[in-house]
C-alpha cells in the first residue's frame, strides 16, 4: 500500500495473515512485527467512516485482528516486563523474573494457539468484501479526513493534559500519539512525524514500567507474588515517575 493513497484492505489484510504465519513460532521479532503490523492498520482504520458493530464489515475486520492482537499483546506485554527488569541489578528483580517466566509458558501457549488456529480463508474473505466497500473513497477525501482525525487526536491530548498528571491520562495521550503517528506515517508527513514518533517512544518507556508496577501490586496479593517487596515495587514506581515531567513538556512541544 503506497502512503497517502487509497488504502487497500484486502492487501492490508495478507500483510497481517504473514505475519501471523511467521509469529506462531513465538519468536520475540515476530510478535512484535506483527503488533506493529496491527497497530498501524488500526490507526489507519480511523479513516473508515461507519458503524463497528461486528455484523458490518469494518465490525468483522477488527473482529478477526483481534483474535490474535488480544493474545499475542498479553504475551508480549511479558517479554516487555522481562526485559525491564534484567536491566534491574536487585535480587527482587531475579524473584519477579522467575514468576514472569512461568506466566509467558502459559501466555505463549495460549498465543500459538490462536496464531494456529486462525481462521486465514475466512479473513480473507472478510478482508475483500470490506475493501469492496471502501474502494471508491478517494485519497483526497482519505487525505481531508486524516487531517481532521489528527486535529481531533490533539484535541483529546491537550484536554487530557488540563486533567492533570495522572497515570492514566498518561495511558490515553499515548494511544491517541499512536493514532496520530499512524496517520502521520500514512500521509507522509516525515516533518511532524518526527517530534510525534519521538515523543510516543518516550511515553511508550514510561508506560510500559508502569504497568510492570501495577501487575506486580497486582501479583503481590496472590500467593504465586508473596515474595515481592512492596519496597521494591516502591523503588521502581518513583523512579518511572520522575520522567513525568519532562514527558509532558515533549508532548506539549509535539502537538504544537
Amino acid at each position: 500500500m503506497a502512503k497517502g493513497t487509497t488504502i487497500d484492505w484486502a492487501e492490508q489484510g495478507d500483510k497481517i495473515s504473514k505475519c501471523i504465519r511467521k509469529s506462531t513460532s513465538g519468536k520475540k521479532e515476530a510478535v512484535h512485527k506483527l503488533r506493529v503490523t496491527i497497530k498501524k492498520t488500526r490507526s489507519l482504520l480511523a479513516l473508515v467512516e461507519g458503524t463497528k458493530s461486528r455484523k458490518s464489515s469494518l465490525g468483522k475486520y477488527l473482529s478477526y485482528i483481534d483474535l490474535v492482537y488480544i493474545p499475542t499483546g498479553k504475551y508480549r506485554d511479558l517479554q516487555i516486563f522481562e526485559a525491564l527488569l534484567k536491566k534491574e541489578k536487585s535480587q527482587q528483580a531475579r524473584v519477579v523474573e522467575k514468576l514472569i517466566r512461568h506466566k509467558k509458558t502459559k501466555r505463549k501457549k495460549e498465543m500459538k494457539s490462536a496464531l494456529r488456529h486462525f481462521p486465514f480463508d475466512a479473513f480473507q474473505q472478510v478482508s475483500k468484501e470490506f475493501n469492496q466497500t471502501q474502494k471508491n473513497r478517494s485519497s483526497t477525501l482519505l487525505d481531508q479526513n486524516a487531517t481532521r482525525l489528527i486535529r481531533n487526536e490533539k484535541s483529546k491530548i491537550k484536554k487530557a493534559l488540563r486533567s492533570g498528571r495522572k497515570p492514566k491520562n498518561l495511558h490515553e495521550i499515548r494511544k491517541h500519539l499512536k493514532t496520530i503517528k499512524g496517520l502521520l506515517e500514512w500521509k507522509n508527513d516525515d516533518k511532524s512525524l518526527k517530534k510525534i514518533h519521538d515523543t510516543e517512544q518516550f511515553i511508550g518507556e514510561w508506560h510500559d514500567m508502569d504497568l510492570l508496577v501495577m501487575k506486580m501490586k497486582k501479583w503481590k496479593n496472590k500467593k504465586s507474588g508473596e515474595a515481592i517487596q512492596g519496597r521494591f515495587i516502591s523503588s521502581l514506581e518513583r523512579k518511572n515517575n520522575k520522567h513525568i515531567t519532562p514527558l509532558l513538556k515533549m508532548i506539549r512541544n509535539a502537538i504544537l
